[in-house]
């Protein structure tokens, strides 16, 4: 009994309204407060939130003269550049559900994705055009051509439920075909509001994004940054190869919020790259964080506060989060609370 008590206690849920938001609108609204920020960085390019937000706006409109609708299913088979991040708010800005299409995937990985999830919408690159040239659907190319240039800067303002879906990620299994996940407007913004609550009030974050679109820590490294006024920098797929480019990315731009697998931070630790002061979380997810490791990490002296997150893609990305403390732990590090409106079962 004593046991359950306790059980109970640490699953009382953390209860907080439930904002009628959506996630492209978080955005919008951090656009109004940061238009000359630098929102987004790729490489040498970087753009504006007026910029990105205009961007958006017009291939939106695009989307729109293609008769998307609320909850359109719209694959996106874009390399991790700029245009993907424009691409992902253009989608959601016209009410569609984005399938991402990593082109990094195999083709028939990607064939089985756009069968299964019975996509007519694609939205691509004039690079990646032969890898769709079976499609029997629309390709939409994300090119600034004539159409592109003619369309509104204006935001859209579509009206969107907060049920209606924001994405659909296929995610990889040990046995068996991929299977497709589906996440509401609402549950994803409950997860952004509560990670921008719980970290992001004080520190302006400044995040390397460097997942594929195709996993759900992509989520967080790319709308957090976008929805608190910080600063969204791109890890390109062969930067991600060079652990001296990660580190000269850290360094150049002062990331300060990170996402590593426990077996990375474990590799990491003979090398400087978590040594940089600028590094305020290391979020470390997708396998148990072992004692040995935090020990290990913690006598380096590292100002970086190491962040366990738990949690199945099912649940917007994360279920739980515990926040090392400063000592020796002498078993695995605990997963954590539940994150605000979330219950384990």
């Amino acid at each position: 009994n004593e046991e359950l008590q306790q059980l109970q206690h640490w699953n009382i849920m953390q209860l907080e309204s439930l904002e009628e938001n959506r996630l492209h609108l978080l955005f919008e609204q951090t656009v109004e407060k940061s238009e000359d920020k630098t929102a987004l960085v790729y490489e040498e390019k970087q753009l504006s939130y007026a910029t990105l937000n205009q961007l958006a706006n017009k291939l939106a409109h695009v989307l729109i003269k293609h008769k998307v609708a609320p909850e359109n299913l719209i694959g996106i088979s874009v390399p991790k550049e700029l245009e993907l991040i424009i691409g992902l708010l253009a989608i959601l800005k016209s009410g569609g559900t984005y399938v991402p299409l990593d082109p990094e995937y195999p083709q028939d990985r990607l064939n089985y994705m756009i069968k299964d999830a019975n996509l007519t919408i694609v939205l691509t690159i004039r690079a990646l055009e032969k890898r769709f040239s079976d499609f029997k659907g629309v390709v939409i190319f994300i090119e600034e051509d004539e159409d592109f240039l003619m369309q509104s800067l204006a935001n859209l303002n579509i009206s969107i439920l907060p049920d209606s879906l924001a994405y659909i990620i296929y995610t990889s299994r040990s046995t068996g075909k991929p299977k497709g996940v589906a996440m509401s407007h609402r549950s994803i913004v409950n997860r952004m509001l509560w990670m921008k609550k719980k970290y992001f009030t004080e520190i302006n974050p400044i995040v390397l994004q460097k997942a594929s679109y195709n996993f759900d820590a992509s989520l967080w490294e790319i709308f957090i940054p976008l929805i608190c006024g910080g600063k969204l920098v791109l890890l390109s797929n062969e930067e991600a190869k060079d652990i001296y480019a990660l580190e000269g990315l850290i360094k150049r731009h002062q990331i300060n919020s990170i996402e590593f697998t426990p077996s990375v931070i474990a590799l990491l630790l003979d090398t400087d790259i978590l040594k940089y002061p600028c590094l305020k979380y290391i979020f470390s997810s997708s396998e148990p964080l072992s004692a040995s490791l935090f020990n290990k990490y913690r006598k380096t002296n590292y100002s970086a506060k190491i962040i366990n997150l738990y949690g199945p893609t099912e649940a917007a990305i994360d279920s739980t989060s515990y926040e090392c403390e400063n000592k020796n732990y002498k078993s695995d590090i605990p997963i954590g609370r539940p994150i605000t409106n979330t219950q384990m079962a």
